[in-house]
């Protein structure tokens, strides 16, 4: 309670029991000045969505502005006859705690979901945006059927290849992968392979099965980038 609190300067002579007794008024002011505060935020919170929404849709506003890779899909979407509305096709919305994920693409809806419980940071919102709009490229080009394994291996594949989920960086400091050799290639694999489980609820064993069937082709396809980006 009292950690800011100095009991014992050199410069004050007071007896402990008054040290105690400002300690506490000082204390119970702050509480007082804090709850007031938060009664403040709450009445902020009501009138404009959650504090997570908010923060979700200005990181939705950079990431669509900001971010080259999100800007490079948002820009081939429109080329190849899907244009994206970004209001209308990327929500921001809670998703079950128990979800290990960030974003999903509904594929009944056309939309990309960010879920604004889970995000960090402008980074990663670009990051998830890249990735889901690889997704929805691929049901606007390929006409993907993500019912079909296969198919949901092969988009998972590009994805995971093409948005900057495996590079080196993020192997190297953020998940102490130090595979120098083939090190993109197990990456995007294993990246693959959990996307699949999570969408499926199946086993990594079963996801590795269709990746390696599709693996050849949907590794080697960099559409509509020239090559996979770093």
């Amino acid at each position: 309670l009292f950690r800011n609190h100095r009991f014992w300067s050199t410069e004050a002579h007071f007896e402990p029991i008054d040290l105690i007794e400002e300690a506490l008024a000082v204390h119970c002011g702050r509480i007082s000045r804090a709850m007031a505060a938060r009664e403040a935020a709450a009445a902020t919170v009501t009138e404009s969505g959650s504090v997570d929404h908010q923060t979700c849709l200005k990181h939705r506003e950079r990431a669509c502005t900001k971010s080259a890779f999100v800007i490079f899909m948002l820009e081939h979407m429109e080329r190849i006859g899907c244009p994206v509305d970004i209001k209308k096709h990327i929500i921001c919305e809670p998703c079950p705690r128990h979800m290990p994920i960030n974003g999903v693409f509904d594929t009944r809806r056309n939309e990309i979901v960010l879920c604004e419980n889970n995000l960090i940071s402008e980074r990663t919102t670009a990051d998830v945006l890249t990735h889901e709009l690889i997704h929805a490229y691929d049901k606007c080009r390929a006409k993907v059927d993500f019912e079909n394994m296969d198919h949901l291996a092969c988009t998972e594949i590009r994805a995971a290849n093409l948005s900057g989920d495996c590079f080196m960086a993020k192997e190297f400091f953020n998940r102490l992968n130090f595979n120098l050799k083939g090190g993109q290639q197990k990456c995007v694999r294993r990246r693959a392979a959990r996307s699949i489980v999570a969408v499926t609820k199946g086993s990594m064993e079963d996801a590795f099965v269709h990746i390696d069937k599709v693996w050849d082709t949907c590794y080697h396809d960099t559409e509509p980038f020239d090559e996979v980006p770093w």
